[in-house]
């Protein structure tokens, strides 16, 4: 690993555990005592973070997910969806996550060291997670949609449909009684790609994607998810639909986290 490379995955291991000790950089990174102070010296000088005794920690101007997505709506409950989802990932698992707001808010919480890992078709994710040491990153292959910052089309859904994960996170742009629908006719074939090449499909969705009418190209219905976490509670059409399902309801709701039993 070069110089700038080694940094910049310290740097985004520092941001995600917050405070560190140079034995773990070392035992994490494989380089002397010498060259971590003078990485962490490098890192404090160009700010972010601050040297500690016998490490360094993080300095959080702003929250992250606040540079990653400026001016997102409702980015308190897309904060709050990711951090209980982060919570369902065990190390050795294989994701699909898609590209939305909320996975991007997802893999900004994930541990650089978590040994997973992660197959996107999202721009924003695949910068966010390239640097990070544990997580084996693999791109979706297509054409690039500048609108919404990913990969789309038949290639990518070829591949998508070669694999098989342990978990696809996904964040359809709308939930009706009938399922699930999406903007875009490329966007929906996708991420019905990855409903089907995967063992659990979760759903994570804040509350204005429940009812939304407005979106008209379907993905699938629910017979393939498994559980959903939103901020808020359903109408209960939703919540009959889910129970028949056998599908798992978690809300995160204001820091407040809370399994639904029907």
């Amino acid at each position: 690993m070069k110089t700038h490379e080694r940094r910049e995955a310290i740097y985004s291991y520092i941001s995600a555990k917050k405070t560190v000790k140079i034995a773990e950089l070392k035992e994490l990174f494989q380089v002397s005592e010498v060259t971590l102070r003078s990485d962490l010296e490098f890192l404090a000088k160009q700010g972010g973070i601050e040297r500690s005794h016998g490490g360094a920690v993080f300095v959080d101007n702003s929250s992250p997910e606040e540079g990653i997505l400026p001016n997102t709506p409702l980015l308190d409950a897309k904060i709050a969806i990711a951090k209980r989802a982060a919570e369902l990932i065990v190390p050795g698992d294989t994701l699909f996550l898609d590209s939305s707001a909320t996975s991007v808010v997802l893999a900004s919480q994930l541990s650089p060291n978590a040994n997973i890992t992660v197959i996107t078709n999202c721009l924003p994710i695949i910068n966010l997670l390239k640097m990070a040491p544990g997580i084996h990153l693999y791109a979706i292959p297509g054409s690039y949609n500048s609108s919404t910052s990913s990969f789309n089309g038949p290639l990518g859904e070829t591949f998508i449909g070669n694999l098989k994960t342990s978990k696809a996170f996904i964040s359809p742009k709308g939930i009706i009684v009938e399922g699930l629908r999406d903007l875009t006719a490329d966007e929906a074939a996708i991420r019905k790609a990855m409903i089907e090449s995967t063992k659990e499909a979760i759903l994570l969705a804040d509350h204005s994607k429940f009812n939304n009418i407005k979106v008209l190209f379907p993905i699938s219905d629910f017979s393939r998810i498994s559980i959903i976490v939103t901020d808020k509670t359903p109408d209960k059409q939703f919540l009959d639909i889910f129970n028949m399902k056998n599908i798992s309801l978690i809300v995160a709701d204001a820091g407040q986290l809370q399994e639904v039993n029907y």
